[in-house]
């Protein structure tokens, strides 16, 4: 169906964006992170490994307790 329509368009600006959507390299995607980063990643999976996580309705409920003490 998304090729008949980009086929069947003769809208130059839509068919230079479709051009330019594909031509967009995977590899010009990929984020570094810093070391730092690297090892709160690393830290937040050992937490999560060990339970030390909340639940998302725990998370809600923490949040709007925070709020409220206001």
């Amino acid at each position: 169906m998304l090729i008949k329509k980009i086929s069947s368009t003769i809208d130059v600006r839509i068919l230079q964006e479709v051009t330019r959507l594909l031509e967009i390299r995977a590899d010009e995607d990929i984020f570094q992170l810093a070391p730092e980063q690297v090892a709160g990643v690393e830290e937040s999976r050992e937490q999560i490994r060990n339970g030390k996580f909340l639940t998302n309705e725990e998370a809600k409920t923490e949040n709007q307790e925070l709020l409220n003490f206001r």
